[in-house]
């Protein structure tokens, strides 16, 4: 805190003037703060943070308390607490910086405005005192808000920046229980503004193991229809090995068929060689018969010869 007032160089004399403005606070604040929540109820990206009007209405008494803590101008330990619950508070439930700058905007609008209205010439006039100026009071009220904006912002990025981390080594441990195969370790307890990954995460899990089951199913039908095929094929095998046999079998018939055509063919050599000595032989013997006729026919031509001469003997001795 030291280092930030340094730098920013609200001084002792700045912050005195803005423990002077204290009372113009407290009158304004109220106003002011009215119609941040009126803004706020009407606009549908901040309105979701409120449940009820009573929500809303504990929010403003909170606020107020802490606006009495920056106008208080002690920037302690007590105020720094309040700070970092209201960005840690922000940070939780997801409320964008924007609309909390727009917050500061409309605030810091009515608290400058109602300083210029009460410090006029002719109310200071009135209250016989001088109190700071309008421009210094209006210079420390500016720091101040600048000064706690700044510190509940950076709050608010290192509550988030913490749910990050937190949420990648959660992300981070359940990936690596998934690259060892474990399936069970889901992500659970992620900050709000992770349930989106986290939800999506969980069902990619469940999906998985699904599609694990589906292909253990398959594989248990791949091996019932292997054992079926392993059976089918056992079958098989005893069926070629019968079949083997009998081929066997028929090999050896084969094998004495052949033995007996083997055979049966040297016969049919030996009959065919017969057969063409007996019809060489048919041959010689039609010839010599061919002879015989030749010379029976001359035969036949020398007895009409002596017939011829018996026939004349005949008629010599009938003469006779």
């Amino acid at each position: 805190m030291k280092s930030r007032l340094t730098f920013m160089e609200m001084d002792e004399p700045q912050r005195e003037a803005l423990r002077a403005t204290q009372p113009w606070v407290e009158t304004i604040l109220g106003d002011a703060l009215d119609r941040f929540y009126a803004r706020a109820a009407s606009t549908p990206e901040t309105s979701k943070f409120f449940r009820d009007q009573a929500h809303m209405n504990r929010a403003k008494t909170a606020q107020q308390k802490h606006w009495a803590r920056i106008a208080a101008a002690e920037f302690n330990q007590d105020y720094h607490a309040s700070a970092r619950r209201i960005g840690a508070t922000h940070a939780h439930i997801g409320l964008e910086p924007r609309w909390y700058v727009g917050s500061y905007a409309i605030v810091l609008q009515g608290l400058i405005a109602g300083v210029h209205r009460l410090n006029s010439p002719l109310k200071r006039l009135m209250r016989l005192f001088r109190g700071p100026s309008t421009e210094k009071a209006t210079i420390a009220l500016v720091k101040a808000a600048l000064l706690d904006m700044e510190v509940s912002l950076s709050i608010y990025f290192e509550e988030a920046q913490a749910e990050r981390d937190a949420a990648i080594a959660s992300f981070e441990s359940a990936l690596s229980a998934l690259s060892e195969g474990d399936l069970t370790n889901e992500l659970s307890g992620l900050p709000k503004s992770f349930s989106a990954l986290e939800i999506s995460y969980n069902k990619t899990l469940t999906r998985i193991r699904e599609m694990i089951a589906a292909v253990g199913d398959g594989t248990m039908r791949i091996r019932s229809g292997i054992s079926e095929i392993s059976q089918a094929a056992e079958d098989l095998s005893r069926r070629t090995q019968g079949n083997a046999a009998s081929l066997e079998q028929t090999t050896a018939a084969v094998t004495q068929m052949e033995g007996r055509f083997r055979s049966t063919a040297e016969a049919a050599r030996h009959t065919v060689t017969r057969a063409d000595q007996a019809i060489s032989t048919v041959d010689q013997g039609r010839g010599i018969v061919d002879e015989a006729v030749q010379a029976m026919g001359r035969v036949s031509e020398a007895a009409k010869g002596t017939d011829s001469v018996i026939e004349g003997l005949d008629k010599i001795a009938f003469q006779t």
